[in-house]
């Protein structure tokens, strides 16, 4: 799985570790996505 935002007019791209370990780590609600019927998918910070 691939994370890519745009803050302005900056790409952010996150890769999780395929590391199991790091599923022990704690993490938190950043967001929503929907997926519109066309396929784009609109991403909601919260």
């Amino acid at each position: 799985m691939e994370i890519i935002t745009k803050e302005g007019g900056k790409i952010n791209k996150y890769t999780p570790s395929e590391d199991k370990k790091s599923s022990d780590k704690k993490g938190k609600k950043i967001g929503i996505a929907y997926e519109l019927e066309n396929g784009e998918i609109i991403y909601v910070p919260e």
